[in-house]
């Protein structure tokens, strides 16, 4: 089995990377970002088309993704870092909602509601003991986070 190296990797997920901001980002953070896209693939392209038609989040397939690929948790995005002084770099963020993007917005949007609104707000926010009960079931995405908008007079149709 040949060895791609960190360029080649990036060339193969992001070919339209012309200013090579990608390179950036760790080789831990890239193969998590390579595994996210082959378990996308192979989990939810087969039964995402049919979800949308019923106006469903394919939890079941999600759930699959995440069993794979532990895109907020895997300790190779955690390289020479600690979860207390790290963000995901804003780079890893980016292009983590840029693959979930590309294959179906629903599914970015989905993570960025959970991660960027929720998941983030417990790990910077939260005191020892709710980040000891939440994080980890916010990483296995056992729970998810989630916004509610409200409008005066109105709501949210």
């Amino acid at each position: 089995m040949t060895t791609l190296t960190k360029n080649e990797k990036l060339s193969q997920l992001f070919p339209e990377d012309l200013f090579l901001q990608a390179v950036t980002l760790t080789d831990g953070e890239i193969d998590v970002l390579m595994e996210l896209e082959e378990a996308m693939e192979k989990h939810l392209r087969p039964v995402l088309a049919a979800h949308s038609e019923k106006g469903e989040f394919p939890f079941e397939a999600f759930s699959k993704v995440v069993a794979d690929v532990k895109m907020l948790s895997d300790e190779r995005l955690f390289a020479d870092k600690t979860a207390e002084n790290y963000v995901h770099s804003q780079y890893y963020n980016t292009y983590l909602y840029y693959v979930m993007a590309r294959f179906d917005v629903s599914m970015a949007t989905f993570m960025a509601v959970h991660a960027g609104l929720g998941y983030y707000t417990f790990l910077f926010g939260g005191s020892d003991e709710q980040k000891a009960k939440w994080l980890p079931k916010f990483q296995s995405f056992e729970l998810q986070t989630c916004f509610a908008l409200t409008e005066p007079e109105h709501g949210s149709d």
